[in-house]
């Protein structure tokens, strides 16, 4: 994997794995959560029940 993500970006020089499988679902909930446009991709219950299964697809 490392050699693959290296042909895309040369600067990648580490990849690292957590080693703590449990908590890799809360760490990609942090980082995306952190994200500037995380507030935009927010699906509230009046648009999903408007718009259905379409509004995933345009949010996300």
């Amino acid at each position: 994997l490392q050699k693959e993500m290296t042909k895309f970006h040369s600067n990648v020089n580490v990849l690292d794995a957590f080693t703590q499988p449990e908590y890799q679902a809360w760490i990609g909930g942090s980082i995306l959560a952190s994200l500037p446009d995380f507030q935009t991709m927010l699906i509230s219950k009046p648009d999903y029940t408007k718009q259905g299964i379409q509004v995933v697809h345009e949010k996300c």
